[in-house]
């Protein structure tokens, strides 16, 4: 059972339409980010809305993943801050957020790197996504192995494993609205990040096929 945001207190914040999942994408960073608990509302032209109830770590959307619509015309975003004490927005548990995270992520920006996150920085895994539950290829699977065993750029994360960078970036881009990456701001020279680079990949390399391989063994993939 849903309910719609109430439109009770203070006014729902709307923010402009953006061709895609941009603006969602920078609206849930940004929730995430704040202390505020919000509650968030986004409409993807054509499709039913879709309720995030942030502490809950929750969304409900009757619209099923696999319809999820990869370049929607507009997305309209709108937020409410949530009243002390008050109930969920739906009835618990929902869906898993993160779910809903990982398409937006892999869909927002048109493949370039998402706006909050820096040149140079280089992103590693502090969690592991549920894969089981998510739509995913070989490819991304194989690129979150390696970032569970070495900080990289987007870049150098293509670079590893022979993919386009606009994939490493997307899938980047994913993880972390999806807030599952630490990150290292460390810049050193291009050609002293290069060898330092190559020399961890190449010790990396038995425990990243290792972990690969289990976690298709996990999965099923």
């Amino acid at each position: 059972m849903s309910y719609p945001i109430s439109s009770a207190g203070a006014p729902p914040v709307a923010a402009p339409a953006i061709v895609g999942w941009s603006s969602a994408a920078i609206a849930v960073r940004s929730i995430l980010q704040i202390s505020t608990p919000l509650l968030l509302r986004l409409v993807p032209q054509g499709h039913e809305p879709i309720y995030i109830d942030f502490r809950h770590h929750a969304f409900l959307w009757p619209t099923p993943m696999s319809a999820f619509p990869a370049i929607p015309l507009s997305v309209d975003v709108e937020t409410e801050p949530v009243p002390e004490g008050a109930p969920p927005l739906f009835d618990p548990p929902g869906q898993n957020l993160d779910n809903l995270l990982w398409p937006i992520g892999l869909n927002a920006f048109g493949g370039q790197s998402a706006s909050w996150l820096r040149p140079n920085d280089r992103y590693r895994l502090k969690r592991w996504p549920n894969f089981t539950e998510m739509n995913h290829t070989v490819e991304q699977m194989r690129m979150t192995a390696l970032l569970g065993t070495v900080a990289l750029t987007p870049e150098e994360l293509a670079d590893a494993v022979s993919a386009d960078v606009r994939v490493a970036r997307q899938l980047v881009n994913a993880l972390s609205l999806m807030d599952i990456l630490l990150v290292s701001n460390v810049v050193a020279a291009p050609a002293e990040a290069a060898s330092e680079t190559r020399a961890t990949l190449r010790e990396s390399a038995t425990t990243r096929d290792s972990l690969f391989s289990r976690l298709r063994k996990r999965i099923g993939g």
